[in-house]
């Protein structure tokens, strides 16, 4: 009968803690429990601070893998020159790649006046 209570007071003490860990609630049961509970917290705790490293690593191979990408020079697998073919992407934007730098100019001497005027939003007083 009493292993019968301290399972159910363990359950019931894991059920508290599951809800809201965060809770003081711990402060006002017996010392095993208390104890227990404040262990729970102390592994929770752990098991984050190693996600975060993990994290921090992984990002950390992410930078200094795109470091030594950059550094290699004119020999690595990534071009710095654009490319001329029209399937070829983009991969910042993700659209089609730009023929000639001549694309890139509007040359607005070719749009009529009276057009200009009334694609203007801005009125004149």
């Amino acid at each position: 009968k009493k292993k019968m209570v301290s399972v159910n007071n363990y359950l019931a003490t894991k059920a508290m803690y599951q809800m809201d860990s965060k809770l003081p609630i711990y402060n006002n049961l017996p010392p095993f429990f208390r104890d227990l509970w404040k262990t729970w917290l102390k592994e929770a705790e752990l098991e984050q601070t190693e996600a975060q490293l993990a994290q921090d690593k992984e990002r950390q191979d992410d930078i200094l893998r795109l470091l030594s990408l950059t550094e290699s020079g004119p020999n690595s697998s990534i071009s710095s020159k654009p490319t001329n073919d029209k399937t070829a992407e983009n991969p910042l934007t993700s659209s089609p790649a730009v023929d000639s730098e001549s694309d890139n100019e509007y040359n607005f001497d070719d749009i009529p006046l009276q057009t200009r005027k009334s694609a203007s939003p801005v009125s004149t007083p």
